[in-house]
Formats: structure tokens, C-alpha cells, sequence
């Protein structure tokens, strides 16, 4: 994931130790199916592979566990074989399935695409960090840093600014402050400031990025 995503890894390296294996597997997970959604010409295609993954998804409660190596992770780190956290992994496919079925990425389709990926993958990583997140201010910052990472793969402008648009409207309120969260708190920092500055000067992995972020893990702001 380091390669994939080094602000993600380093995130999951600022968990404490028992979450590190399994917030490192839920990025994973995303990002596997941010790589299939990208990698997909075809609609019907790639809702097929969509469907191979929440299928899987959904029975890795159900030995034998698929050889591929996301799958073997979140077994072993999350899911603990409960049918309960399998559906709602199954779930995250949701976000990136409205994508590949939608004919223009507009407002609808970004308030979806936020809520069923964004929203969900906070939720489940709060979950596992052991934080308290009963006012849902985590899922919120969710949504807003999923239309920002979308965002930013969108070719289009005019989706790009109203993805960015949406994702500032979010960031506007005063960031959470909640205990336990630091890695999500800190994904979040940087997706507010990429969304008020409109994508601006956003280089993945860049020293101010890095600074700015190791601020938000060791702070929590």
C-alpha cells in the first residue's frame, strides 16, 4: 500500500498496534477497487467485477477464505468471521458500483458515491480504531475526503469543481475532534485543505503534504 497510496500507509502506521493490520486492509480494499473502476471501459464489465468482489465480500465468513490477498487480510484483521462486518465491508462496493452505472458523475451520483464510500469506509475504520463516533462527524469527514480523492481522478472539469464544490461545503464546519481517530482526522486535514484550495498544488506524498499530515497525526488537528 505504501506504493499505492503513501498517505493512506502512513496513516495506518499512526494507528495503535492492534488496529494497524486491519485499517492497512481497509485502504487496501478501497484502493483495489478504485484500481478496477479505473481500469474499466465497460460498464457491464466492470459491474461484473464489482459483483465478483461483493460476492466475496459478503462470504469471507464462510471458509475457505479466497487466496487474494486483500481478502486474506480483511479475514484475518476484520471481519473476525462475523457475517455482520462482512456485509458491511460488502457494502463499500456500493460506492464505487454508482460510477460505473452512472452516465454523467453529477450531484446525485457524487452524494452517493461519498455516502456509500466515504461515509462507510470512516465508519468501519473508527470501528476498528475504537473511536467514538455517535454524532457522526468521522462519517461526514468520510464523504468529504471520498469527493475529494474522486475529485481528483475525474477528467472532466465541470465534475471535478462541483466534486471539489460539495467536498468544501463539508470541510467549512470546524473539524471533529475525537478521540482514537487520529488517522482518519489526519486523511482529513489534507482533504480540506486540498478542497479549499480547489486541488491546488495536490502532489501525493510532497513534503508540505507529509508535514501537514504528521502534524494532524501527532495533534489531532
Amino acid at each position: 500500500m505504501a506504493a499505492g497510496d503513501p498517505e493512506r500507509w502512513l496513516a495506518a502506521t499512526y494507528a495503535r498496534r492492534q488496529a494497524r493490520p486491519g485499517l492497512a486492509a481497509l485502504f487496501a480494499l478501497d484502493i483495489s477497487l478504485g484500481r478496477l473502476v479505473a481500469s474499466t471501459n465497460e460498464p457491464m464489465i466492470g459491474a461484473i467485477r464489482i459483483a465478483w468482489w461483493r460476492e466475496a465480500l459478503e462470504k469471507l465468513h464462510q471458509p475457505p477464505v479466497p487466496g487474494e490477498p486483500v481478502l486474506q487480510a480483511l479475514a484475518h484483521e476484520v471481519t473476525g468471521g462475523d457475517a455482520a462486518k462482512c456485509a458491511a465491508l460488502a457494502a463499500l462496493t456500493d460506492g464505487w458500483l454508482t460510477l460505473i452505472e452512472a452516465e454523467t458523475v453529477d450531484a446525485p451520483t457524487l452524494e452517493a458515491h461519498a455516502e456509500q464510500r466515504g461515509a462507510r469506509l470512516f465508519a468501519l475504520a473508527a470501528e476498528l480504531l475504537g473511536a467514538d463516533d455517535t454524532e457522526g462527524s468521522l462519517r461526514q469527514m468520510g464523504r468529504g475526503w471520498a469527493l475529494v480523492d474522486l475529485a481528483s481522478r475525474l477528467s472532466l472539469q465541470k465534475e471535478r469543481a462541483e466534486a471539489v464544490a460539495m467536498a468544501a461545503d463539508i470541510f467549512a464546519e470546524a473539524p471533529p475532534r475525537v478521540r482514537g481517530a487520529r488517522p482518519l482526522l489526519a486523511l482529513g486535514a489534507l482533504a480540506r485543505r486540498d478542497a479549499l484550495s480547489q486541488l491546488k498544488d495536490r502532489r501525493i506524498g510532497s513534503p508540505g503534504r507529509q508535514l501537514r499530515m504528521l502534524r494532524a497525526l501527532l495533534t489531532g488537528r
